[in-house]
């Protein structure tokens, strides 16, 4: 096979969300860092996160009631440490970005928080309902700044690079040509799996790649099974931009409501939070109402807020809705369950240290245990600071060194008669609210089959590669999954 020199550098980072970025501007200014990514920063999960950050920041607050409400939310299969650390290391990493720019929505009497479900009090700062744009544009900015700093943005990372002790680099598709990069540490920042799903909130590429290269590579990971089902997905606008539209929690935060098609308000009898309850607790209630009535969703009604008011507390939301021919200060806007967050990934320390030496993963991608079974609102950008700092300085203080790999043999892939969109179509049926467990123990053993004998080997373009990794996680997630099950059962 081809043989084709390195080219290295000190730190690898594979995502141009705020993990990645975030990771790359806590590192010191005499390393050379690479970032790589599929696209540009819009086409991250963090560049549409609507809600904002939770922090423990106001009077009424403070970090053991931020403790208290993660935990619970988690049904307290969270690691304990990992949320300590968490909502104790928040503020700091606020004052860092603020230092970057941000500037948060705030007024004479201090700045501006919302509410959100699971939330005991107001604590999610934020800046309308664009907080992850915001807030990525302005690091992105700061990244530019730095001479340290190169970024390609059309790469598909798609193999670990391993000298079988630690993890020595990454191969990678730029304009179709075949690239190695080396460095002593590869940090992945590649967020989580939504797009294994036709129904998801997530991003064009949020495809699981970065924990099936560390799957591939025999990295040790955690939680697959623990998928997160956003309640509020604008239905019926499969097409915007391969995703649905989040109809973000603070909605709910300023008092709108859930109606079935009686209109009758169903999560009064479910939880005592009602629609500001857990987002899986909301979500199995709106797909209990579905099943058992003609309409295909439920409506979310917002429709006591004045208009005037929504439009400027959601400006995005509103732009949204409207462009589907719907005033929500004046028509109720329905809505799905939706895939949206992963709290599965690569096994992490606190420091986003992984099982194999010199490889770190932060953000969605990672697995702390910080988030138990079920994500609380608006902690997931605040993980990405926090572990992302932690990371860093993880990095900064280690030693490794790959001088002596000059070469390394590029390696064709496997290729298969399954394509995406049949097996992003089955995730949808099979592995949502409700699962499948017939279909799945049939799938696994598809899978299995088809890894084990695939249809041939080729030098890699990006669609197979894509159905690769894809298969690579779903088959460990499902084996996962039956795993618990059996568990369960015993």
């Amino acid at each position: 096979m081809m043989a084709v020199r390195r080219e290295a550098y000190d730190v690898i980072i594979v995502g141009a969300g705020l993990a990645g970025l975030y990771t790359a501007l806590q590192l010191g200014p005499d390393l050379r860092i690479l970032i790589l990514s599929e696209g540009d920063i819009t086409k991250t999960n963090s560049y549409l996160a609507q809600g904002g950050i939770a922090t423990a920041i106001g009077e009424a607050d403070d970090s053991e009631k931020h403790f208290a409400d993660t935990m619970a939310c988690g049904h307290f299969a969270n690691d304990p440490g990992a949320v300590r650390v968490l909502v104790d290391e928040a503020v700091e990493n606020i004052r860092i970005i603020e230092g970057y720019g941000v500037e948060f929505d705030a007024d004479e009497r201090g700045y501006k928080l919302g509410l959100e479900g699971a939330h005991a009090v107001a604590r999610i700062l934020r800046m309308g309902d664009h907080t992850g744009k915001t807030v990525l544009s302005k690091l992105y900015e700061r990244v530019l700044e730095r001479d340290n700093i190169a970024h390609y943005d059309h790469a598909y990372v798609y193999r670990l690079i391993s000298t079988g002790e630690c993890c020595a680099g990454v191969e990678a598709l730029i304009e179709d040509a075949q690239r190695i990069f080396m460095a002593p540490s590869v940090v992945l920042a590649t967020g989580g799996v939504g797009q294994l799903y036709s129904n998801t909130t997530n991003a064009i590429g949020i495809e699981g790649t970065g924990i099936a290269m560390g799957i591939e590579a025999g990295v040790k990971t955690a939680g697959l099974t623990d998928l997160q089902f956003h309640p509020t997905g604008l239905y019926g606008n499969d097409h915007y931009e391969s995703r649905h539209f989040l109809i973000s929690e603070a909605v709910r935060g300023e008092g709108a409501v859930l109606r079935d098609e009686n209109m009758n308000r169903f999560m009064e009898g479910v939880h005592p939070m009602k629609e500001l309850a857990p987002r899986d607790v909301v979500s199995r209630a709106i797909h209990d109402v579905i099943e058992h009535q003609s309409l295909g969703y439920v409506y979310l009604d917002a429709t006591h807020l004045d208009e005037r008011f929504f439009k400027e507390r959601f400006p995005t939301i509103y732009d949204c809705c409207r462009n589907f021919g719907i005033n929500p200060a004046h028509t109720m806007i329905p809505v799905v369950p939706c895939m949206h967050y992963y709290m599965g990934g690569l096994k992490t320390d606190l420091d986003g240290k992984t099982s194999l030496r010199g490889l770190y993963a932060v953000g969605e991608c990672s697995h702390t245990g910080v988030h138990g079974k079920n994500r609380l609102a608006s902690n997931s950008l605040l993980e990405a600071l926090v572990f992302g700092r932690r990371t860093a300085r993880a990095i900064s203080g280690d030693s490794l060194r790959v001088d002596d790999l000059k070469w390394i043999a590029l390696r064709e892939v496997p290729y298969f008669n399954m394509s995406f969109g049949s097996l992003q179509a089955w995730m949808t049926r099979n592995m949502g609210v409700v699962k499948n467990f017939d279909a799945i123990s049939d799938m696994k053993e598809r899978l299995e089959a088809a890894l084990w004998e695939p249809k041939g080997h080729r030098l890699p373009n990006w669609e197979d590669l894509r159905n690769f990794h894809v298969i690579v996680l779903m088959r460990e997630m499902l084996k996962k999954m039956i795993e618990e099950r059996d568990e369960n059962e015993i």
